[in-house]
């Protein structure tokens, strides 16, 4: 992510990334192939794309995103294989389902998966990894106003015949590991890390009922911190200690025993 302190990688260009990205595509294949018998689902690089849409005046940003480009289409080249099913991540309603972003990203989205030649293994989509959007809400939360695609479906629903006019029909997956309650303890909706008032959510499923909608799914491990609020942390990110943030918070990707406990108890459905 490199409009973020918190999860912005471990490679960098200068320092041969390009290379190190390409062998670990490579690796990943070997072992698609070597276990073929396995149906396998990708997710292919959060928080990663959305950035070229929204955040080119970030310094970082600008200088990634040939580069992001060049990746992801080895990335979706290298595994397309019988056994994969690939989709790109493509944000969330409160950052790409804004009504300025949302054909600027159906672009971005459809030139990238022709450009790879359309491959075979790319279904489509995935939809609000490690973010908090109800799926299909009976009514606006305050901090999405006034965005009219203010859930998960309305921006499936706004995205698909943008993507269908650029000439993919892609199919479409989405996040519900953490929209159990809604609306959740965010003061604004760009507060993603480690926000309170949250809980687990619909359980992973391909019974969708929706005929954009290959399955619910849980990407974001549950109990795992988005990032530190500890403000001397090389990693650190005012995000995280935010007033929506729940504090004290380990570095991203560590285990979060308090963040896991209240998903639990505000799980919808309940465990």
């Amino acid at each position: 992510d490199c409009a973020a302190a918190a999860s912005n990688g471990e490679w960098s260009i200068a320092n041969g990334g390009v290379a190190n990205y390409k062998a670990y595509i490579d690796r990943i294949r070997h072992h698609l192939v070597a276990y073929s018998d396995l149906r396998v689902i990708l997710v292919i690089e959060p928080d990663s794309l959305a950035n070229m849409v929204t955040n080119m005046n970030v310094p970082k940003c600008q200088g990634a995103a040939s580069t992001y480009r060049e990746l992801t289409i080895y990335a979706m080249q290298r595994l397309n294989l019988p056994n994969v099913a690939m989709y790109l991540d493509a944000g969330h309603a409160g950052w790409l389902g804004w009504p300025a972003n949302i054909q600027p990203a159906a672009d971005l989205f459809a030139n990238l998966y022709k450009d790879a030649g359309r491959p075979a293994a790319v279904r489509g989509l995935v939809t609000n990894v490690s973010n908090y959007n109800g799926w299909n809400l009976t009514s606006p939360p305050p901090y999405t106003s006034p965005n009219p695609n203010y859930d998960e479906r309305r921006y499936v629903e706004a995205f698909a015949p943008l993507l269908q006019a650029n000439g993919w029909n892609a199919r479409f997956i989405t996040d519900t590991g953490r929209s159990g309650k809604q609306p959740t303890g965010q003061i604004e909706w760009g507060n993603w890390c480690n926000s309170r008032g949250t809980g687990f959510g619909m359980r992973p499923t391909s019974n969708t009922n929706h005929e954009l909608m290959d399955a619910f799914v849980w990407v974001k491990p549950g109990g795992e911190s988005d990032g530190t609020s500890d403000t001397s942390a090389a990693r650190y990110d005012r995000n995280c200690d935010s007033k929506a943030a729940m504090k004290p918070a380990r570095e991203a990707g560590q285990w979060f025993r308090a963040y896991f406990e209240m998903l639990l108890t505000n799980a919808n459905p309940p465990f």
